[in-house]
Formats: structure tokens, sequence, C-alpha cells
């Protein structure tokens, strides 16, 4: 019988399961077995190649989950807003007046509360290791209430320590921070290209950029980025490649103590510093743009105009390490040191001709 650890990633074949499942591969004092709905797709069989025991599950189904989760020592979970929110079919599946972002929330939710009620069911469990990010509605006294995919996740969080805390204190959390991926056109497939951009930019005649913060170029050799904070604000950002860097510290959460919340990044540093780290790789000029609550809505519609505004608001005035959240943690409180790049680093390896020939 095998002496290795066992953990078990929900979206093996997403950017942070993905990222999960190489590293523990990497470590053959670990067998990987990864979650999917469909295993007979092409990345599904490109993760049993490499040695990953796929079962199918859906975050929906509890039952399925029990199932997947059975003899693990750790589970990785991670749950998606955006790819339900992104389908139309959707829409004809929320309620009367209700909007598809709170549709969406409603949802996410519920599949974050699967995860917890599966894991508590799971027997010689060590640890649940769960992705998620700060409640704008709860750290702002309801202040800020349009952020459903930051809502959803926090609110799966409060069920599952007000529900289980026998496993809440088996439980560690990891808080991505803002996806250098989100640069890249590429990242949320064809919804956001230069071309899209650049219609939204004229739209609001340059007062605003990508909700992606998608560098775009507006004159010749001078690119406009849109920012969560103001220029020349010193506010930081915790800036995370989450494909390369989720595996790295989500191995290094499991090797410290449970009942902490991981603010995970490669670096924490301003907007514009990150902004003018681009610039300089790709010898141009860039700027920082604001825009207002009213001129997001009225070019990207009132659902996902007031859900950008109020995430954008929320990081400005109070990021994603909380205060008054005492368990929140930093990369280098963790009992085994994880190198991870810079942001230049990770900024240096990627094509970006697309945006600068569009």
């Amino acid at each position: 019988m095998s002496s290795s650890k066992l953990i078990v990633v929900v979206g093996a074949t997403g950017t942070q399961g993905g990222s999960v499942t190489d590293t523990f591969l990497k470590d053959d004092t670990w067998r990987v077995r990864g979650i999917t709905r469909n295993t007979g797709s092409d990345a599904a069989k490109k993760l049993s190649e490499k040695g990953v025991e796929m079962v199918a599950a859906n975050l929906d189904d509890t039952s399925s989950l029990v199932s997947a989760f059975r003899g693990a020592d750790v589970v990785f979970s991670v749950t998606d807003f955006w790819q339900p929110y992104m389908n139309p079919a959707n829409r004809e599946k929320a309620k009367p007046g209700q909007a598809l972002n709170e549709w969406a929330y409603a949802y996410e939710k519920q599949q974050g509360m699967n995860v917890f009620d599966a894991a508590a069911k799971t027997e010689g469990l060590e640890r649940l290791v769960f992705s998620t990010l700060p409640g704008p509605k709860k750290w702002s006294n309801g202040k800020i209430d349009k952020a459903f995919h930051f809502d959803s996740k926090q609110d799966a969080v409060d069920y599952g320590k007000a529900t289980y805390p026998e496993l809440w204190s088996r439980t560690s959390l990891i808080t991505i921070g803002m996806y250098l991926e989100n640069l890249l056109p590429s990242s949320f497939g064809n919804f956001l290209t230069p071309q899209k951009v650049r219609i939204f930019l004229v739209q609001v005649d340059n007062a605003a950029g990508s909700a992606l913060m998608m560098p775009l170029q507006v004159e010749d050799g001078v690119f406009a980025m849109l920012s969560p904070t103001p220029s020349g604000s010193d506010k930081v950002v915790p800036w995370i490649a989450a494909n390369e860097d989720t595996g790295p510290l989500v191995k290094g959460i499991v090797a410290s103590p449970p009942s902490k919340n991981l603010i995970a990044y490669r670096e924490n540093v301003p907007p514009e510093e990150a902004m003018n780290s681009w610039a300089r790789i790709n010898n141009v000029k860039v700027q920082a743009l604001e825009t207002s609550r009213d001129k997001m809505v009225e070019t990207m519609g009132e659902e996902l105009g007031a859900e950008i505004w109020d995430t954008f608001v929320y990081i400005k005035d109070y990021g994603f390490a909380p205060e008054g959240d005492p368990d929140c943690v930093y990369p280098e409180a963790l009992a085994v040191p994880v190198k991870l790049g810079t942001v230049e680093e990770w900024m240096r390896k990627q094509d970006w001709s697309p945006i600068l020939n569009a």
C-alpha cells in the first residue's frame, strides 16, 4: 500500500487547480486526484497521462463530491462565478426580475457550501484549502453591495465556519490576489479583445479601460490601463500569476498551521508601479485611466458595470486583507519559503504582440 498522501483538486483542469495539480505532481510523496465534470475532455486526458487520477464530480451535487473526496488527506477547492455568469443560457434560470450576477452569486455560493458539506463528511481529511475572496458587503458594512463575485466566496466561507467548527479547525483559506493574467487579451477567451476594449474606450471618451485592465493603445506609443486605484496612489495590490503561483502557495499552506487566510501574491505593489513595469518592458508609455460608475454602467450595462465598479471601489478603499480579520497572513509567514518571481519577471515571459499590434 502506498505511503504517499492524497490531495484531491477541484477544478484540476482550470487555472488555479491546474497550478496545484502541477505542483503536487512534482513531489512523489503525494498522489493527485483531479475532479472534473468531463473526464473525457482533452484537458482531463492530458492530466491522466501525467499521472493524475481523474474522477467525475459536480460541484452542484454534494454526493458526487463526497465520493470524489473519499480517502483524501487534503482537498483544494475553487469555485467559479464568471463562467456561469457569461453563459447566456443561465438567464433563463434567474428568477423574474433577478439580475444574472445575483443569480450567479447564489449559484457559486451554493457550490462553495457544497464543498464544505462534502469535506465535513470526509473521514481522515487533514486539511481543506478553500480558494476565496474578501466580501465587500461584509467588510464595508453594506456600503458596497454589487461585487457579487467576491461576496459569493466570502458568504460560502462564513457558512463553512459557522456550520462546521471542527472542520474549520482543519481549514485554510487562500485569498487569490489580482490576476496578472487579466492583463492578457486571452484572459476571458473571446469576451474581451483589444478591438472590443477600443470600442469601450471610445464610448467613454478615453476615460476608462478594460474591466480586466488589459492595456490598450490610445495613440502612437502610448497605452492606457484602467486602474483600481487613482493615479499617484501608493495603495498596494497583491498581484499573482495564478497559473504559476497558486500551486506553490497551496503547498506552503499545507505545510503550515491551519485556520489562517493567506493573502496570495508574488508581489504587493501599487497598480501604477505594475503599469510602469509593463511600459518599460515594451518600451512604450502608459497612463492610468480613471472612470465613474455611470460611465461603466453606460458602456457595460447595469449588471457588469456596477459589478466591476464596486469591485474597484472595494479594492481602493479596503484592499484584499480586510482590517478586522485577524486570520490574514502573508506568504512570508508560511512555514516553508515559497519562492515566486516578481511582477516584472512574469511580464517579460509573456507575448504582448496581440496588444502592441492591435
